[in-house]
């Protein structure tokens, strides 16, 4: 049974329903939590409510696969509640979830403290959902109900930055840029130590992600870091500060990029990969999280071994 809950901002009825159908198709048993209805602020209910909410699926047995109605905002006040109200029980069963964007904190926590499979994916209430062509949703679909390892799309991963190496090895984590920058520092900080980092994002400026990358150069385990690989950055522009006079003209995101992730593979002496079509725009490819992939010097990219083995 795949169970839908809403752990992150207000969920939009209309296209709610529209993404609900199209999952109904897969002939696979929907629960949808009441919680996804609920509005709080900007959330979808309160703190306690959404992770009641997800916490109910966690535990239920029925439940194989949880899957986020939308991201948003609101993921990360989820994560101290979940210790505290896990703290005296067994931790849950193994799981798929699946989202992606705000979810990002919820998905390197279940994968990290409760060895979940975690699968970044389009949202059943977000754009995405509705606007996957039929090789998207077929190979998303593969993906959670039989658990099938593959690469659906036939791009080569380019490079900003490419030192000497023939292939490297390592587990693929990451998600949403932004989201993993606010967890540095805290006690949710991802373990990027002999990883390979997968980044996306939204609607950042380009000083912005100038500087989450200044962030992430300056972590104790960056370094440790075997590689990083870039998904789509939807709507990622320079934006020009006003003044009376034309301070500087606009850089484009090719150009900022180049140097930006150049530098950083430079500093860390690792292979800055870009063009997986995965993330919020209108590439609105699958990703398997926490999967042992191969990067090939030639932008091959390999699938080798995931967690997650289907509904059964």
């Amino acid at each position: 049974m795949i169970g839908v809950i809403a752990p992150c901002s207000v969920v939009p009825k209309v296209e709610f329903n529209k993404g609900l159908k199209r999952l109904d198709k897969a002939n696979v048993p929907i629960q949808v939590h009441p919680q996804c209805f609920k509005k709080h602020l900007f959330f979808a209910g309160t703190a306690l409510e959404r992770t009641k909410a997800f916490l109910k699926y966690a535990y239920d047995p029925k439940v194989q696969v949880i899957w986020s109605a939308r991201g948003g905002y609101g993921a990360n006040h989820l994560l101290p509640l979940f210790d505290q109200l896990t703290k005296n029980k067994k931790v849950p069963s193994r799981k798929l979830f699946v989202g992606f964007s705000d979810t990002t904190a919820i998905m390197d926590y279940v994968s990290r403290k409760w060895g979940w499979s975690t699968l970044h994916a389009p949202m059943v209430a977000a754009k995405g959902f509705s606007e996957m062509n039929s090789l998207q949703w077929k190979s998303l679909m593969s993906y959670v109900q039989d658990g099938d390892l593959h690469c659906p799309w036939k791009k080569k991963v380019k490079f900003y930055y490419r030192p000497k190496f023939k292939s490297l090895k390592g587990t693929l984590v990451g998600g949403n840029f932004a989201v993993l920058s606010s967890l540095y520092g805290t006690s949710y900080s991802p373990n990027l130590k002999g990883k390979i980092l997968f980044l996306e994002d939204i609607d950042e400026t380009l000083s912005r992600i100038d500087r989450m990358v200044q962030q992430l150069i300056q972590q104790k385990d960056s370094k440790s870091i075997k590689a990083i690989l870039l998904g789509d950055f939807t709507y990622c522009e320079d934006r020009v500060p006003r003044f009376k006079k034309t301070l500087r003209g606009k850089v484009s995101q090719n150009q900022a990029f180049k140097e930006i992730f150049g530098n950083l593979g430079e500093k860390l002496n690792i292979p800055v990969g870009y063009g997986l079509p995965v993330g919020h725009g209108k590439n609105y490819y699958s990703l398997p999280m926490n999967v042992q992939v191969e990067l090939g010097s030639q932008g091959d990219l390999y699938y080798r071994r995931w967690g997650w083995s289907g509904i059964s």
